[in-house]
């Protein structure tokens, strides 16, 4: 019996969360080096993980101890962990038949602990997990203790995900867009295919907020943000840069494509103006800038370049 793990039945939703943290790929951070390293030495082990569960990876965010890197090489662990409702504890690993098709990946691992690291929403991130050389069993206590340790690398997750997201509208706002759009730009550049940047001005705001006050100011903002989210794949990255400018990274999609995909966003917005009948309509102004993997452009370039654009549209000669 091979523990190839079943996908996720919210799989796309638990990856848009995970992505929206905008912890991958990011520098090692002594708040979760601090827990790793308290994690080997509260259960006795010689080594401890945190692990990111991606779509075709785990990426590990902290190791502590000389043999954590040995599990490098093997994901259906991992994945198959983020999947149970409690702490997946493996006494001996060599001796589960679940993982005979891995031993060759899993070599020398014997005890593996693993605890679900969840997003704010209760989507599975990753595992907070306990690695030995020797086959072991945690005691009931110690099982409970490794939930607590679990729950405060959550609490730092929660502190990324409130620190990248905007206060109003709940999608990402400028530090977030920088993380999860760098991430999705260093994608194209790999894959040698385009992207674009859309960079969006909610360009009735100002009116809105003279005439009517800022609540049904803040009301646009929050509806506007609404349909960017219901528009958009959870690969694609999407965020309010501040007042009433949005911007949208999409990878692997042209200029011209992503005008296609704009339209659409358009006939969306249209069709919320008609059903909800205020006396103001929401409406922006856009420029989209293409990403080519010929040229060594970055984000804030991209950015720079938008915002050139943009000026343009709201200041014509």
């Amino acid at each position: 019996m091979n523990a190839v793990a079943a996908t996720a039945p919210d799989e796309e939703l638990r990856l848009a969360a995970l992505h929206a943290i905008g912890i991958l790929d990011t520098p090692a951070e002594e708040s979760f080096d601090r827990l790793t390293r308290l994690a080997t030495r509260l259960f006795a082990v010689p080594a401890a993980l945190i692990v990111l569960v991606d779509a075709q990876r785990h990426w590990i965010k902290s190791a502590a101890g000389p043999t954590a890197m040995e599990l490098a090489g093997d994901r259906q662990l991992f994945y198959h962990s983020i999947l149970q409702d409690e702490i997946l504890q493996i006494a001996d690993v060599s001796a589960d038949i679940r993982f005979s098709a891995h031993q060759s990946a899993l070599s020398p691992l014997r005890f593996f602990a693993a605890c679900p690291l969840r997003s704010r929403e209760g989507y599975r991130l990753g595992v907070l997990c306990l690695l030995d050389r020797v086959p072991r069993t945690l005691k009931a206590a110690d099982l409970g203790a490794l939930c607590d340790l679990g729950a405060i690398v959550e609490s730092e997750f929660s502190t990324l995900e409130l620190a990248s997201h905007d206060g109003l509208t709940g999608i990402p706002n400028k530090r977030g867009f920088m993380l999860l759009a760098q991430q999705n730009l260093a994608f194209c550049a790999r894959q040698g295919c385009a992207g674009s940047l859309v960079l969006l001005e909610l360009t009735a705001l100002k009116s809105i907020n003279d005439t009517h006050g800022r609540t049904e100011g803040d009301l646009a903002l929050l509806v506007f943000a609404d349909q960017l989210k219901k528009a958009f794949r959870g690969s694609d990255s999407f965020a309010r840069l501040g007042a009433g400018q949005f911007a949208v990274f999409l990878a692997n999609v042209t200029k011209e494509q992503a005008s296609v995909v704009f339209a659409r966003f358009a006939a969306a917005l249209q069709h919320y103006n008609r059903d909800a009948a205020r006396d103001y309509q929401l409406a922006y102004t856009k420029v989209i800038v293409e990403f080519s993997p010929e040229r060594d452009t970055t984000l804030e370039q991209l950015l720079t370049q938008a915002e050139a654009e943009l000026h343009l549209l709201r200041n014509p000669a």
